[in-house]
């Protein structure tokens, strides 16, 4: 899992984004030391009991390997991984090491993503430590572990707020980089494991499971196909005799790893556009999305894949021969808003803060309250914070990767998902349930295009309103093609990066007719 795990995280950024390496050295008393005051403890010792054999297969010492990664068929980056015996405090343990390196470009504007994790794990497979530095084109990314008693301790930093939470340990609960470990020293064809893994990218303890599909053989030796889950997440790995990973495949994100050469790995090629394989053509210009009331389109994928389509108040699916048609209506304003704040228990959830949006900044909290100062109800207070946010962003920029709310209040800077999450922060602090939804939305252009784009809805008290802070719109218009919706979390970013993976050079998308001043018209 430690080889889809990374390219996945970065994928997923990669699809949100598209809207309009030499290896650190860490000695082993870093990994076992206890900080000075400040800082995080480390592992305590611990008994552990042993939940899997443990017989080696070669990694006695260290074993280092290069890796390619591709996308849609064009290389996207490289992963280096070393895997070394160790002690941590008097435990013996294993030390893996993986850094990344990942270009994207969106227009002319290119990002790198570069990533560095260590994990430690005791030599049945028992997490004790991680540490995790992400490079997200301009902004840092931190995010560490370990080991306390019967918990295990995670301590994230974003936009210079830090957070920490506690996941209780047990029995088949693993870092999901160590898993794959884990499959390498009990190699056989009945192999099966499952459990709970900490996705050390996400800070997220998720289900997973591993099965040894078949075995090949290849050059008169044994390879053997092991089908992984992490989450939602599916992939196939080709594992040779000796644990060493030969390929992986992501299906649902596209993304192929492939073993090498450092030389090959370190090539560079041509940055992967994410941002034009998100861009979706129509042979004429439609009218300007606001002076429309509705519109219908026919959305099919050329694979013949089936994909699910979200049904709401204001789009609707039908399912047709080969794929769906939507009709999409323009919202309406609100007749009886909610008063503020909503305190709704169905609405918690939508209320609460993320990494990427902390509400209790002082800086955010201090802007919300000045926009909404006086408002009674969430649909004033909500027109007030999108003029707020699409005025405040000056700087309409893609060279951020994605930037948390409080960065952007101080930064002015960015696209679609900064003006979207600043919006999200600032409505929930003032009590407004607010989502944040992904999917296509008419930019128009020389080539007349749907682009990949990133909006928010709010809840006025009788149902979900779409609001747009990048184009400025109250309310959002009827050119906007929902497919996923969530938070600024991780189970929110994996559903919006699956859901533009699913699309990208798969899509077809036809223009079948509107609704200007209440008259329909064909396209």
């Amino acid at each position: 899992m430690k080889l889809f795990s990374q390219p996945w995280y970065v994928l997923a950024l990669g699809c949100i984004l598209a809207c309009s390496a030499t290896p650190p050295t860490t000695s082993t008393a870093e990994a076992g030391e206890k900080p000075a005051k400040g800082q995080k403890a480390s592992p305590k010792k611990a008994a552990v009991k042993p939940q899997t054999k443990t017989a080696a297969r070669g990694v006695e010492g260290r074993r280092e390997a290069w890796y390619s990664v591709h996308f849609g068929g064009e290389k996207m980056g490289h992963v280096h991984s070393i895997e070394e015996t160790t002690i941590v405090g008097s435990t013996p343990a294993m030390h893996i090491h993986q850094a990344s390196l990942f270009t994207v470009r969106r227009q002319q504007q290119v990002l790198n993503l570069e990533s560095a994790l260590d994990i430690w794990v005791a030599k049945d497979g028992t997490p004790l430590r991680y540490k995790l530095r992400r490079n997200e084109a301009q902004d840092v990314r931190t995010s560490e572990g370990y080991r306390d008693g019967k918990e295990f301790v995670v301590r994230t930093e974003i936009g210079g707020a830090a957070k920490e939470r506690r996941f209780p340990l047990g029995k088949n609960i693993y870092l999901a980089s160590s898993v794959d470990w884990i499959l390498s020293q009990n190699l056989s064809e009945k192999l099966k494991i499952e459990g709970q893994a900490f996705n050390e990218t996400t800070s997220a303890m998720e289900a997973f499971s591993a099965q040894v599909e078949k075995v090949e053989i290849r050059d008169g030796k044994k390879v053997y196909v092991i089908a992984e889950k992490l989450g939602p997440l599916l992939n196939r790995l080709w594992m040779d005799e000796n644990g060493v990973v030969l390929r992986s495949e992501a299906p649902q994100m596209g993304i192929v790893t492939e073993k090498t050469t450092s030389e090959k790995a370190l090539e560079l090629g041509k940055a992967t556009d994410i941002f034009s394989k998100t861009l979706f053509g129509i042979p004429k210009a439609l009218p300007s999305g606001h002076s429309l009331d509705s519109l219908e389109v026919s959305l099919k994928l050329k694979s013949g894949r089936k994909t699910k389509y979200i049904s709401d108040a204001y789009q609707k699916v039908k399912k047709t021969k080969d794929g769906v048609r939507l009709t999409l209506t323009v919202g309406q304003v609100p007749k009886k808003p909610a008063k503020l704040p909503v305190r709704d228990k169905k609405f918690a959830r939508y209320l609460t803060s993320t990494d990427y949006e902390q509400i209790d900044d002082e800086s955010l909290v201090a802007a919300a309250k000045a926009q909404v100062r006086g408002a009674k109800d969430v649909w004033t207070a909500a027109q007030r914070i999108n003029s707020f946010v699409y005025g405040h962003i000056g700087n309409k920029s893609l060279a951020r990767a994605y930037a948390s709310a409080s960065e952007v209040l101080q930064s002015k800077e960015g696209d679609c998902t900064e003006h979207a999450v600043l919006f999200s922060a600032l409505a929930k602090i003032v009590g407004i349930p607010t989502r944040l939804v992904t999917g296509l939305v008419y930019v128009g252009g020389e080539k007349h295009v749907f682009g990949y784009h990133q909006w928010v809805e709010i809840w006025t008290g009788q149902k979900w309103l779409a609001m747009d802070p990048t184009f400025g719109q109250s309310i959002a218009d009827p050119t906007h093609i929902k497919f996923s919706q969530g938070l600024s979390d991780p189970k929110g970013m994996q559903e919006a990066g699956l859901a533009a993976a699913s699309i990208i050079g798969d899509l077809e998308l036809s223009v079948l007719s509107y609704t200007q001043d209440g008259k329909k018209m064909p396209y």
